[in-house]
């Protein structure tokens, strides 16, 4: 069909150094988010919109060009998680994201499908971020498909302390970074060869 073929780049982890907020913590908010909404504790909550898998997990790769994501799938309960990724997660990222529930987390080889699975009884999902096959997967199963808006949604949008200081420190190193490229093409415009491509090519 002339698509070019699903590649899966080595995953890293991003620290909660540049986070702020660990993934045990994050789930601990996300699971107390879908209480609130729905009462419920019997569900298992699918993930498969690869920014909040990123922000969740604080796991980053290059799987699409020039976004820092994976291909994945997520199912959250309320006392386990099953992660499927295209390459293995990096060496002590459960130690360090989970640092007292480990245990809970399961983690799997990302294939097409993986995600339709059976035996849920109540399936979460936010239908605008799934996909319209997984969706009707569960419909078609005995099993109850409620919409709930997906909790990392928001909860990615309002920054902690470390984010804010983080996009501070990135915004002062482009500034700088910016500066030198006017400088540059004040003192060289008119006076070397230049076109849109080797200006690029310079920045």
């Amino acid at each position: 069909n002339g698509r070019p073929a699903q590649s899966f780049t080595k995953t890293y982890d991003y620290d909660v150094k540049y986070s702020g907020e660990s993934t045990e913590d994050k789930l601990k908010r996300f699971r107390e988010k879908v209480r609130e909404e729905t009462g419920r504790e019997d569900y298992i909550y699918l993930v498969n919109s690869l920014e909040d898998i990123a922000w969740i997990f604080n796991l980053r790769a290059n799987d699409i060009q020039d976004n820092p994501v994976q291909y994945a799938y997520a199912a959250i309960s309320r006392n386990q998680v099953w992660l499927f990724t295209g390459s293995s997660v990096p060496e002590g990222w459960l130690e360090e994201e989970f640092p007292s529930m480990k245990e809970q987390i399961c983690c799997g080889i990302y294939r097409k499908d993986c995600i339709c699975r059976e035996g849920y009884p109540v399936v979460l999902m936010d239908r605008s971020r799934i996909s319209f096959d997984t969706w009707e997967y569960y419909g078609n199963q005995n099993t109850k498909r409620i919409h709930v808006e997906n909790p990392s949604t928001r909860m990615k949008a309002v920054k902690n302390e470390t984010e804010i200081r983080c996009l501070k420190d990135a915004l002062v190193r482009d500034s700088v970074v910016e500066v030198n490229f006017m400088y540059w093409l004040k003192q060289n415009i008119g006076r070397i060869p230049m076109d849109e491509v080797s200006v690029a090519d310079h920045l």
